[in-house]
């Protein structure tokens, strides 16, 4: 058997994110603080395919950080996933990081391991911890919420800003959805606030 495993004892080691296929109701998608992204099968119950995540823009694996109070070292947090999202046609998967850092990877769905392949990874200015991320209706456009109030908004095909970083949250955002036709969002936040945004114009 294969799961998430990470060798320290000072955090807690959980299991942060998972979002399901939406073209296979078999298939699911996890990511944690071993700084990997796991694919399961859920009638197989076992995991299926394993992409890492520690690696920076040229692949190379990254270092190891010292843990204050414990005598190996941890995961980097560039690389310690905290929330994945799938396009509703599961060909893009998106993959935000506890310091801010996103990648975004290309899957086959008609592949058994999804043929998982990454085609970017950046960091925001300023941003935080990625804890929420969701695709517009037509996958043209994803929203990643931020620790840090902020939620981007990123054209699928050129990965590029569609607007300002939506800032009008007080505490760190913990919940993203969008409307049927992909015009407006709904936002939570750690302060228990519901905020309405129209994405054309990013207010």
């Amino acid at each position: 058997m294969r799961g998430h495993y990470s060798p320290n004892p000072l955090w807690t080691n959980e299991v942060w994110g998972l979002d399901p296929l939406h073209t296979d109701n078999d298939r699911y998608l996890t990511c944690s603080d071993d700084a990997t992204l796991r694919l399961y099968s859920a009638s197989q119950r076992k995991c299926i395919a394993i992409l890492p995540l520690d690696t920076d823009k040229k692949g190379k694996t990254l270092k190891r950080v010292k843990i204050k109070g414990f005598k190996g070292k941890g995961m980097n947090q560039k690389a310690v996933g905290r929330t994945v999202g799938i396009s509703w046609d599961d060909k893009i998967i998106v993959v935000g990081m506890k310091d801010g850092t996103i990648w975004a990877i290309e899957a086959n769905p008609k592949s058994k391991d999804l043929d998982m392949k990454r085609i970017k990874m950046w960091k925001p200015p300023k941003c935080d911890w990625i804890s929420d991320i969701k695709f517009s209706p037509d996958n043209k456009k994803v929203a990643i919420g931020s620790h840090n109030n902020k939620i981007y908004l990123y054209n699928t095909k050129s990965w590029k800003k569609c607007v300002r970083p939506m800032n009008k949250h007080s505490s760190y955002i913990t919940h993203i959805d969008w409307s049927e036709d992909g015009s407006y969002l709904h936002s939570n936040c750690g302060a228990y606030e519901i905020l309405f945004w129209n994405v054309h114009s990013g207010l």
